[in-house]
């Protein structure tokens, strides 16, 4: 689709604006709604300044390098191919993760497990078993969730689990990214399997909670590209990972551990009856910044 726009850079201030409204028309008709915000930020990707510069038109001729760049990054956008694997990282909780198609993209509603997660950490009444007893995040993938906990609390350790290797080779680039490797460790595995009884202080978990029915109806960008081990639930309701999670967790956690995972959209009240379904009490339910039901959370009642 990019053919339509010249093979060589523009030279001059019309050849830049007839340029970028060719690339704005090209994600238009792809679909993308943000055009003219996302060719503005694509070209200041390739030219390595900011956006407003872009906007202003304040920065040296563009070489042939740089075009050509700003051409195949244009072309992997109007593919639907996120912005974030594009660009090869995404912020989550302040903080600047690797991410690429081994695992999903952080989202803002995901900061609710680390604003959970901070909050018992500082609790004096928590504080004891949080720092001698290992943190748990299972289905880790980039390490974000992890990661962004660890940063705000130097003496907490914690623990990164995800079935798949390629994500935790990029959840590890991520720990030495923020200098974390001494607080984070990770492997290879299936939900909670292998982890000891009464071992661990809070689970976290993003687990995968989309119906598989639903997949198709999401957006390109999620549906074809964003790994599908991470987005789909296991049942046809997408409960499938809460029910064994919730099993496994009563047993990994101490007895007045917790557990707290993000859910999908009106999920909440069922993740809530399978908590306490298994024993969980002290439930907390945490809505996202569109006041969406995102976060369940309980505590272990096996003391």
């Amino acid at each position: 689709m990019t053919d339509s726009l010249p093979h060589n850079p523009p030279e001059n201030d019309s050849e830049i604006v007839r340029s970028l409204q060719i690339a704005e028309s090209i994600l238009s008709d792809s679909g993308i709604e943000s055009s003219r915000f996302e060719v503005q930020l694509l070209l200041s990707m390739a030219l390595g300044v900011s956006r407003s510069s872009v906007i202003a038109r304040i920065f040296p001729s563009i070489s042939n390098v740089q075009w050509n760049l700003f051409l195949d990054i244009l072309a992997q956008r109007s593919r639907r191919i996120p912005l974030a694997y594009i660009r090869g990282t995404q912020e989550f909780y302040g903080l600047e993760f690797e991410v690429n198609e081994n695992v999903l993209i952080p989202r803002p509603e995901t900061e609710l497990l680390v604003d959970f997660a901070l909050s018992l950490i500082q609790n004096p009444v928590n504080q004891h078993n949080m720092r001698r007893y290992p943190i748990l995040d299972v289905g880790t993938g980039s390490g974000c969730i992890l990661l962004s906990i660890l940063k705000y609390c130097a003496d907490v350790k914690a623990v990164g689990i995800d079935i798949s290797m390629p994500a935790l080779e990029t959840a590890k680039v991520n720990a030495a990214r923020h200098q974390l490797l001494r607080q984070a460790s990770f492997f290879q595995g299936d939900l909670l399997a292998g982890i000891k009884p009464r071992s661990v202080s809070l689970i976290v978990s993003n687990p995968p909670y989309i119906p598989l029915s639903e997949i198709s109806t999401l957006q390109p960008e999620v549906s074809l590209f964003e790994p599908k081990i991470a987005l789909a639930g296991s049942d046809y309701d997408g409960l499938g990972a809460y029910r064994n999670s919730a099993k496994q967790s009563k047993r990994a956690l101490l007895g007045d551990g917790w557990l707290a995972v993000e859910v999908g959209q009106g999920q909440a009240k069922d993740v809530q009856e399978i908590f306490e379904s298994v024993g969980f009490v002290d439930i907390i339910i945490n809505k996202d910044l569109a006041q969406i039901e995102r976060m369940v959370a309980g505590r272990n009642s096996d003391m």
